[in-house]
């Protein structure tokens, strides 16, 4: 599993084996990285991917000294814990 970074598409990409299992969708302004949707493929479903792009996101955010905030449901419960 690879975690590729692309600042100019605002996204974050989970790769398995060199295929795309799943992204998260960002915004950045005002140094507030606000995560707006996470997506898996079905089939890789249930594998934590969702977790690790989520995990991905939030190291990149504190790396980089933005602000974090979820308007994606899955990253609002993954940023309550």
């Amino acid at each position: 599993m690879k975690i590729v970074i692309n600042e100019q598409n605002n996204t974050i990409v989970c790769e398995d084996d060199d295929k795309e299992v799943g992204y998260i969708l960002y915004t950045l302004e005002n140094n507030v990285l606000d995560i707006k949707s996470t997506f898996v493929d079905p089939a890789y479903r249930g594998n934590g991917y969702a977790d690790d792009l989520t995990n991905a996101a939030i190291k990149y955010a504190k790396e980089n000294g933005h602000e974090l905030r979820a308007t994606c449901s899955y990253a609002v419960k993954k940023l309550s814990k």
